[in-house]
């Protein structure tokens, strides 16, 4: 198949890791060719406490392969599973009628359902985002009554020393944020500060 020079989706099934590696190295030295491993039990229909979806993982350390998964079992939980975690091509038979005699009948999906699995894949691919952490639009937007301010937990004096038992975190987000924190802790109020009232800057004093 390497000879062809064609791309090779090569099925792992019934192999040790070892195995694989030897595949792949021998092919390599023949075809520089697309190659894709494949994670696959070969059981008809298999269970899902076998899919070993982890070692998919150890399949993305070796160079210059894609990694995919070959999925056998009767529903689609760890096809969808394994594209979380970044597996590029998901096989899963086609059947006419899951009655129909034969081996692999039951695990194969019927139009729908595959139409489905695709459907669902896409979602989930959505769903992965990207590397970086930060807050969606939605969160932007909702962040004003949602996320907290520092307020006066009682009543604060003019002159008084604020401390820790007048400080409370409350919402909206609208004043000081609770990581100025430590930056009003120990200061004098610059005025008369009600209870429940949002404390802002101009509210104290830094030296």
């Amino acid at each position: 198949m390497a000879s062809k020079k064609k791309e090779i989706f090569l099925s792992t099934g019934m192999s040790y890791f070892s195995e694989v590696l030897k595949a792949v190295e021998t092919i390599k030295s023949i075809s520089d060719a697309p190659l894709t491993i494949m994670q696959c039990t070969t059981n008809y229909p298999s269970i899902i406490e076998d899919a070993n979806l982890n070692v998919l993982k150890k399949f993305m350390e070796i160079p210059d392969v894609n990694v995919g998964y070959s999925d056998h079992i009767e529903n689609n939980l760890a096809c969808l599973a394994s594209v979380s975690l970044g597996v590029k091509s998901i096989e899963k038979h086609i059947t006419l009628d899951k009655n129909l005699d034969g081996p692999d009948h039951s695990c194969s999906l019927e139009f729908k359902e595959f139409k489905q699995l695709i459907t669902e894949i896409r979602i989930i691919e959505k769903a992965m985002g990207s590397y970086v952490k930060k807050p969606s639009q939605a969160e932007i937007e909702n962040s004003f009554g949602m996320k907290r301010s520092l307020f006066a937990e009682k009543k604060i004096r003019k002159g008084e020393i604020i401390n820790s038992s007048m400080l409370a975190f409350k919402r909206p987000s609208s004043g000081l944020s609770p990581n100025h924190y430590n930056l009003i802790l120990g200061k004098k109020a610059a005025n008369e500060i009600q209870k429940d009232t949002m404390i802002l800057l101009k509210d104290v004093l830094f030296d």
